[in-house]
């Protein structure tokens, strides 16, 4: 089941409960000893607080009950952590400089860092009992996450309903695309209402038609995207306005070593603009190239990337689907549940990350045996970057990492991080476990 409150706690809290839930967390990490009237939402607009009817009569099971008062503190643990994280890096936000494009900075009034949605206690997202079959599929990636590995997968599980179909790769993700807030707006929403062909990715909704319904039901439109390509400022609102049961999926690679040099040898990792660098299974992957891939690539990107899902969540009101590249790794069948619950689609017992991928991993090496890879001098040289030395020497694990952080939560490609436990069945990632305290 999905869960605002991490892969730990696999049920469901009713809207009114967890609006009480985050009343009871406001007061206590509240400075004050009320409760605060009015709080901010992630995109910074102030909001009352209105107490729910119910709360009187829910406030004596919940705080009362052992498991309640337990969920309760832990949610606290949690919302504390989020808020100091998103607080932290607003002083001092990554500056990012991927493809040559103009710089990005996370978190910024454009892109807010995912976790100041759960700081702020934003109630708006939420996983309903029951879901009806997703007319439209919007996944939020960066280039090396598994993502036309995922795709393929993707593809074959919706193709299965035989339902009208149509699917966007990558829309917009060229350097040379227009950076137009209102033509992406406009072109993206078209793309998850029509049915489009394009010769170039820059123009995706240049030729566009309706897709009919068939017998077997509506139409599903499908995009797959870096979000690094959209302007900071798209307002997600529009993208999917009265747009038919939007799902938003996030794909996160968490090992970033081996993720840098993947990216190092598709397309290079340029941070100046015009100027490329040297890449490929002949180019040495050195020092320099593993943090400017690491840097700007493997970190900065998704965190660019899931910024705009978040936002996008919130615009349909619906919680993300976090799918971890390690975690489908590890066992691709306890991922595939809440892939099939978010898509409305019946469950199977295969597993479908197996059976339904068209592509297959290229990099299948141990890090350390590829011939323009010198690790002795790697870990001499990440002596400094306890993250990247500790994701070198355990790579071959396929462990989940936390982010890079400094001990006073600062994301920090220098920073430290832990492995985190997979997921057992039933479970689901949340993109918040990403984020969890180093101690």
């Amino acid at each position: 089941m999905l869960s605002l409150f991490g892969s730990k706690y696999n049920f469901y809290l009713s809207l009114p409960l967890f609006v009480a839930l985050c009343i009871f967390v406001l007061f206590a990490i509240s400075e004050g000893p009320g409760l605060p009237s009015r709080v901010k939402t992630s995109k910074g607009h102030q909001v009352a607080i209105k107490l729910p009817d119910e709360f009187h009569e829910l406030q004596v099971p919940v705080m009362n009950s052992a498991k309640g008062y337990q969920v309760a503190l832990k949610l606290q643990d949690d919302v504390s952590h989020a808020c100091q994280v998103s607080r932290r890096n607003e002083e001092t936000p990554l500056r990012i400089l991927s493809y040559g494009l103009d710089a990005v900075f996370v978190p910024s009034k454009a892109l807010p860092h995912p976790t100041s949605v759960f700081c702020n206690c934003n109630a708006t997202m939420s996983p309903p009992k029951s879901r009806p079959a997703a007319g439209a599929v919007f996944v939020f990636k960066a280039a090396r996450t598994g993502s036309t590995f995922f795709t393929s997968v993707l593809t074959r599980l919706v193709k299965e309903t035989k339902r009208p179909i149509s699917n966007y790769w990558e829309p917009f993700c060229r350097p040379r695309c227009r950076n137009e807030v209102s033509y992406q707006e406009r072109s993206l929403h078209t793309l998850m209402s029509k049915s489009c062909k394009w010769g170039d990715v820059c123009q995706p909704d240049h030729t566009c038609s309706l897709l009919p319904p068939n017998e077997h039901g509506e139409p599903i439109f499908m995009a797959q995207a870096n979000a690094r390509f959209f302007h900071a400022n798209v307002d997600w609102t529009h993208i999917f306005k009265d747009i038919s049961h939007p799902r938003i999926i996030i794909l996160r690679r968490t090992n970033l070593v081996q993720m840098a040099y993947s990216k190092f040898h598709h397309g290079g990792c340029s941070v100046v603009a015009g100027k490329k660098k040297k890449r490929g299974k002949f180019s040495k992957f050195d020092f320099t190239s593993l943090l400017d891939c690491a840097e700007h690539y493997a970190l900065g990107d998704q965190e660019v990337s899931s910024s705009h899902a978040f936002q996008a969540a919130e615009a349909v009101s619906q919680e993300p689907l976090s799918l971890v590249y390690e975690d489908i790794l590890q066992d691709g069948s306890i991922v595939q549940k809440g892939l099939t619950e978010l898509l409305g689609l019946s469950t199977t017992n295969e597993d479908i990350f197996v059976g339904k991928a068209s592509t297959k991993k290229v990099h299948t090496k141990p890090f350390c045996d590829n011939a323009n890879v010198n690790c002795k001098e790697l870990r001499t040289a990440l002596v400094g970057f306890p993250c990247l030395f500790k994701q070198l020497d355990r790579e071959a694990e396929g462990l989940v990492w936390t982010v890079p952080m400094n001990s006073d939560s600062k994301i920090d490609i220098a920073g430290d991080c832990k492995p985190l436990p997979f997921l057992n069945a039933g479970q689901v990632r949340n993109l918040m476990d990403l984020y969890t305290p180093l101690n």
